[in-house]
């Protein structure tokens, strides 16, 4: 059921046609370049952004775990951040979101 699951998320991840991106909304829509150059930024806007963004996961991560009761690894929320972050440096052509369900594909192996 798991791998069913996230084979659905990874699917409306990569259909690329605008009525599939309405489903995500705010931060995931962003690039992963996008992301990287906000992150980066050595000042207050940087923290400011990394904190947005680690929001971000943290509420898809807790999305799924009250959707579908799953653990999906929500205690070390510093190491997702990170996870994402190398998915997004490894594809900066990804969106945000695809980054994340690319962890959770991860975490589910």
């Amino acid at each position: 059921m798991k791998k069913i699951i996230t084979s659905f998320l990874l699917f409306l991840v990569i259909s690329s046609s605008a009525s599939a991106n309405s489903a995500v909304l705010g931060l995931g829509l962003d690039s992963c370049a996008k992301v990287i150059e906000n992150v980066e930024k050595n000042d207050d806007l940087g923290a400011a952004f990394k904190t947005a963004y680690t929001s971000y996961i943290m509420g898809f991560f807790s999305g799924v775990n009250v959707v579908y009761e799953d653990d999906t690894g929500l205690e070390g929320f510093e190491g997702l951040y990170s996870e994402v972050l190398a998915n997004c440096k490894a594809a900066t052509d990804a969106s945000f979101i695809a980054a994340i369900i690319n962890l959770y594909a991860e975490l589910k192996k």
